[in-house]
């Protein structure tokens, strides 16, 4: 038996247990594309989305992503988000069935999507959609569903404090990544010790403050890269490295390319 056209396929708690769609920038396309703003919003269903150029900013009430080309990003059931979308031409989302989400993760993370995940994302984005998946299709879910669990996590997510005052720090930082960054000075703005900031930035955040400026930077990188229109030397200095050299070093230790290699790899593997 086959869905309705009409109906919101993130929305059925019943049906198959994946729903994959290719996306564009066709307004009549359940999942839409281009440069757009999705208002905060969850799906009954879990979601898993990835995009094959320019890049996507999500954020949750507890934290923030950037998704570069081929990275997923994993939303989990009745998760409220809401999507900022940067010139992207094509990508694929799965919806996943409630139940079928207990042994992914249960909070929304960014994942490498392998090419298992491409090959058969694809080849999941031109089944009929119908309310029950036969044999063959339910192994193919179950690949997909498993790759997800296994997948090891991107270093992309900025936890958002919620102390008032760690988010009025946060913010500082964020207003001056191009300026070679003090903690100690830092803390002393806002009549802290160092000590002080970093014990309550760790219990806030769950990382420590060195590893959520890294990451900050590392969603920063990628969100300029994937625009292409300033060199690394530019984009070293806007992120306050002391040198290109430095800012490709941190790139490739978090990534495993340097930077022109990363998008290069990104290209080959389409």
């Amino acid at each position: 038996m086959k869905l309705h056209l009409d109906i919101d396929t993130s929305e059925l708690e019943n049906g198959p247990e994946i729903i994959a769609l290719k996306g564009d920038e066709n307004e009549n396309n359940e999942f839409k594309l281009g440069n757009r703003e999705y208002a905060s919003h969850a799906h009954q269903r879990g979601q898993l989305f990835c995009v094959e150029s320019g890049f996507v900013q999500v954020d949750t009430k507890h934290a923030s992503w950037v998704l570069p080309s081929l990275r997923a990003c994993w939303i989990p059931p009745r998760t409220q988000h809401q999507i900022k979308i940067h010139n992207v031409k094509s990508g694929y989302t799965i919806f996943v069935r409630p139940d079928q989400c207990v042994n992914l993760p249960a909070q929304p993370c960014v994942i490498h999507f392998n090419e298992i995940l491409r090959v058969l994302t694809q080849t999941a984005a031109q089944w009929p959609l119908i309310m029950e998946l036969d044999y063959e299709r339910k192994c193919i879910a179950a690949v997909i569903m498993n790759e997800v669990r296994l997948a090891p996590l991107e270093p992309l997510s900025i936890p958002i404090p919620q102390n008032e005052r760690l988010k009025k720090v946060s913010q500082n930082i964020l207003d001056n990544l191009h300026h070679k960054i003090s903690i100690k000075e830092i803390a002393k703005q806002y009549a802290m010790s160092e000590s002080t900031l970093r014990r309550l930035f760790l219990k806030d955040t769950g990382i420590n403050i060195y590893q959520w400026i890294q990451q900050v930077k590392l969603s920063r990188a990628c969100e300029l890269l994937a625009m292409n229109q300033i060199s690394l030397n530019e984009i070293s200095d806007q992120l306050g490295y002391s040198s290109t050299s430095n800012f490709i070093t941190m790139f490739k230790k978090a990534f495993g390319y340097p930077p022109k290699q990363y998008f290069s790899h990104i290209n080959q593997t389409k």
